[in-house]
């Protein structure tokens, strides 16, 4: 059997490929002229690292001159100050207090103490050095803004005599950047509320409501049930009823809530937040052992001390309430 030859492949013709173009000649006039020579030229990362460190040496220049001129400035006004003490700032105000003084307040917060020298000056007629002593206290904590507050509104300023001062009390009520200040005597101290007395003291401290059988019951834990603070408050007495504050979604305890006593005697208990018990009547109950309170054990006598102001680690805030009665004939005058 004779094998089958294959064509054989044809010849490439050169011609009909795509030439490349060629570049035309640039001129003479054209060609650009490079000297191989030349240093490299920096990159941008090493110029802005060479205007840094120029930056920095000239911030450090600055510090240096402004130092020397302050040193030299001070030096001289030692100098004139020793040669001189009269040659001192006369318009300064000195820190010596005088017994001849005001407090000025509803000062705007934008004033300075430039601001109350120009008012003395032309509502009182009083010149810089009538003026011993200007104290302008500074906020705490400037507020950022367009205009930050200079002052907390108030000011005390002595003078070097009673005329000016008296001067300075008739400009109270005066405009001053906007505001009407108030001036008062810096020894003046009416209108301000007098220290309580022991009396006063006692009846401030004293409850805003009367003793009575129903007490109200706040910072309880939220999952706390009427049952929980009935058997919680059993130990100061009979409880008659227990309402528990709850939330209309979930309803579980809002953190506060009511419970009624069947004597006075078991209130007070709770707003005292402890109360006696009898040691054996209390020896068999589980809840007693568990302690929900401090337990402190009463020497001399069979009882121990039953803390109820504190429940599953929280402490309660216990008041009396108004009864039922009390809070109608308020409400609706009946």
């Amino acid at each position: 059997s004779t094998m089958s030859s294959s064509p054989s492949p044809s010849p490439l013709d050169m011609s009909k490929l795509p030439r490349k173009r060629r570049r035309a000649e640039v001129p003479e006039d054209e060609k650009l002229e490079i000297d191989i020579e030349a240093p490299e030229p920096a990159s941008k990362r090493a110029k802005r690292l060479e205007r840094k460190k120029q930056k920095r040496t000239s911030q450090r220049l600055d510090s240096t001159t402004t130092t020397t001129t302050t040193t030299t400035t001070t030096a001289a006004a030692a100098a004139a100050a020793t040669a001189c003490p009269t040659a001192t700032a006369p318009n300064r105000p000195t820190a010596k207090r005088s017994p001849h003084g005001i407090w000025i307040g509803n000062l705007p917060f934008t004033a300075t103490k430039e601001t109350l020298f120009t008012f003395l000056a032309n509502h009182a007629s009083i010149p810089r050095h009538g003026i011993t002593r200007l104290h302008l206290p500074r906020p705490t904590s400037t507020s950022a803004g367009p205009r930050p507050a200079q002052n907390k509104g108030f000011a005390y300023i002595d003078f070097a005599s009673p005329d000016y001062l008296a001067a300075a009390l008739a400009c109270s009520e005066t405009l001053c950047a906007g505001r009407r200040v108030l001036i008062k005597d810096a020894e003046n101290f009416s209108g301000r509320p007098t220290p309580m007395t022991g009396a006063a003291t006692a009846k401030a401290a004293a409850p805003a409501v009367a003793p009575s059988r129903k007490v109200f019951v706040g910072n309880l834990p939220f999952h706390t049930t009427g049952d929980d603070l009935r058997a919680h408050f059993a130990p100061a007495g009979e409880v008659v009823d227990v309402h528990v504050a709850t939330f209309e979604d979930s309803g579980k305890c809002r953190g506060y809530g009511w419970v009624r006593f069947a004597e006075v005697e078991g209130a007070e208990g709770a707003v005292r937040g402890f109360v006696y018990v009898d040691q054996r009547a209390n020896e068999g109950k589980g809840e007693a052992d568990e302690g929900d309170g401090d337990e402190e054990k009463v020497v001399g006598a069979k009882k121990r001390k039953w803390f109820l102001n504190r429940m599953q680690g929280r402490e309660l805030r216990c008041e009396f309430a108004e009864d039922a009665q009390t809070r109608y004939q308020k409400r609706f005058g009946r």
